[in-house]
């Protein structure tokens, strides 16, 4: 879809990822991130990740809706809000090796227009 809309990965400034805390399901979407969105380009802009049912919980039906609002506000106001409750990185994801930052603070984001992306889950259990 990013490719189709004429835009690159580094043209993504962040992603609210699905982010349930899962030991093997988390790992396989930040390494999914990195790889559509960043591997395949030359920069040192990290992807900024983060996850919004840190801090109102697994919404389960109204999930991916939630995800969606959550990047649209994100866009607005022009920074990236922090994933709550982040205190130690999932051991199977080796945070050093790939461009991404997991966001624990504000950040801004590096233009004034930005460009967010979201992943959902539906319960057939795909990304």
């Amino acid at each position: 879809a990013v490719y189709a809309a004429g835009l690159t990965g580094l043209d993504i400034d962040g992603c609210e990822t699905y982010g349930i805390a899962n030991q093997l399901a988390d790992p396989v979407e930040a390494n999914s991130c990195s790889r559509v969105l960043r591997l395949a380009e030359d920069d040192d802009a990290p992807l900024l990740l983060r996850a919004s049912k840190t801090g109102i919980g697994n919404a389960m039906h109204a999930g991916s809706g939630v995800s969606l609002m959550q990047a649209i506000l994100t866009s607005i106001a022009g920074s990236i809000g922090p994933t709550m409750h982040l205190r130690q990185s999932n051991p199977y994801l080796d945070i050093t090796e790939l461009p991404l930052h997991f966001v624990s603070e504000v950040v801004p984001f590096r233009m004034a227009s930005t460009f967010m992306t979201s992943f959902g889950r539906g319960f057939g259990g795909t990304n």
